[in-house]
């Protein structure tokens, strides 16, 4: 049956509030939030623990420093390249994590409103315990993939790859997907009944997050934020990425939700 515009704009619409009721436009306002807080805090963690095994993060300084604008880049690598492992550094950890897991535990919440509209209010104990185990296999997942990348003749291959232009791309591509992928199917308390439809959530996202860097890497050649902004410019440059990229992450997430729930549907 031919479809008219009428019938796509209404169907657009009835899916952009579908959307809506699952991921409330202040969700992507408040992960943006999380994000600005978690981020120094993620950058520590991963630097004492390349200490620790002794693990070279150039890779990552380079692609920090290629898509980041200048003076952010500076910042996270300057924190990557902090390998002192003190006193004040372990209370940093502890403050780190809780400050991740205030990110999850968020990503979290939202991922039940979609999942499980109908689910009672949480035992404490229950909620604050799933919330610090999925931060840890987030941790450690990401640390693992790190470590494994940035060690050995992996490490050399990739090094190789990363200067040819092209293959920056995609490696970057490929970096978002399976960081999407993981938090896709790790912070939501459901069983994803296939892992495609995680990883089709993924790709979906991080294609958007490609169209998104390329949309401002142009537009803040001719944006200028210090003459209306003036000191707190840089804050809301960050916030501002960071909000339309939680959007994005989260349009990921709803995308792996409909897929899930079809394939249920389709199995009755």
């Amino acid at each position: 049956m031919k479809l008219g515009v009428k019938d796509i704009y209404h169907k657009a619409v009835k899916v952009y509030n579908d959307y809506r009721i699952c991921i409330p436009s202040s969700s992507s306002a408040a992960l943006s939030f999380y994000l600005l807080i978690l981020i120094i805090p993620a950058a520590t963690l991963l630097a004492i623990v390349a200490s620790f095994f002794h693990v070279n993060l150039e890779i990552m300084e380079r692609i920090l420093e290629q898509y980041l604008r200048p003076e952010y880049a500076k910042m996270i690598v300057d924190v990557l390249n902090n390998t002192r492992v003190t006193t004040t550094s372990i209370v940093i950890i502890v403050l780190s994590l809780y400050a991740v897991s205030r990110g999850v535990a968020h990503i979290y919440e939202t991922s039940k409103r979609m999942f499980y509209p109908d689910m009672k209010l949480e035992n404490p104990l229950s909620y604050y315990g799933y919330v610090f185990k999925i931060t840890f296999i987030l941790l450690l997942t990401m640390m693992g993939f790190v470590i494994v990348v940035a060690s050995g003749p992996i490490y050399k291959f990739f090094k190789i790859l990363y200067s040819i232009k092209v293959f920056q791309y995609i490696i970057v591509y490929g970096i978002i997907t399976l960081f999407f992928y993981a938090l896709y199917l790790i912070v939501p308390r459901v069983r994803v009944q296939k892992k495609r439809y995680a990883f089709i959530g993924s790709q979906v996202a991080a294609v958007g997050m490609v169209i998104l860097y390329i949309i401002f890497s142009v537009y803040f050649k001719y944006a200028n934020f210090q003459s209306v902004y003036g000191p707190l410019a840089s804050v809301v440059i960050i916030l501002f990425v960071f909000n339309w990229a939680s959007e994005i992450f989260y349009v990921g997430m709803y995308i792996m939700y409909i897929c899930n729930k079809k394939g249920k549907k389709n199995e009755k």
